[in-house]
Formats: C-alpha cells, sequence, structure tokens
C-alpha cells in the first residue's frame, strides 16, 4: 500500500485503534480481531456506539482474522462492514476493499 503512495496508520492494541478511528476518518480500516488489550470485536462494538452518539456515517471497517473459526455472520452483527481471512492473497483483498470505498465516494 506504501509502495501506491497510499497512507497507512498502525496501531499496537484495541485501545489506541479506537482512538485514532475516534480522531480520524479513514477510507477502510483493516481491523485484526486478536489485538491486545482490546479485541477487535470489542474494539468495533465501542467504535459503532461513539458514532452513533457523534451522528457520524459509519467508517468502512473490516475484520481480518487467522482461521475460519470466526462466522463472517457473527461479525457483520457486531459491527465490521466486511470480513477477510489473512492468507497470501490479503494484499489483493485489501486493494479490492479500497477500491470499493473510492468507488463509492463518487
Amino acid at each position: 500500500l506504501l509502495k501506491m503512495g497510499m497512507t497507512v496508520y498502525t496501531a499496537s492494541n484495541g485501545e489506541e485503534a479506537l482512538e485514532e478511528m475516534k480522531k480520524m476518518r479513514f477510507l477502510v480500516v483493516f481491523m485484526d480481531l486478536c489485538m491486545p488489550i482490546m479485541g477487535g470485536k470489542d474494539c468495533i462494538q465501542q467504535l459503532r456506539e461513539w458514532e452513533t452518539t457523534q451522528n457520524l456515517e459509519r467508517q468502512y471497517v473490516v475484520a481480518v482474522f487467522a482461521s475460519d473459526v470466526e462466522g463472517v455472520d457473527e461479525l457483520l452483527s457486531v459491527g465490521f462492514d466486511d470480513a477477510e481471512l489473512k492468507s497470501s492473497d490479503s494484499k489483493e483483498a485489501m486493494l479490492i476493499h479500497i477500491t470499493r470505498q473510492l468507488g463509492a465516494l463518487k
């Protein structure tokens, strides 16, 4: 993504991710479910509650997970917009989500 001229932000844990998403609007957020301090599910639920109380549009957040254990329907029900399994095709999947969001801006 950096080689394509995109700006990439990272967070070390779920609390940090939540604070960054409250300060900035991101085109796409790729959120790992397994983060220290606050996991992805708790983070997305707190973000969605905050967005609602602030009357803000939802940021587009994609759950990223390492195994098929997580059900996509469950992830969508807790507030994620989509979900992607970590794989060798992760870069391609990221670009698909970014392209979709860029198209939605038109």
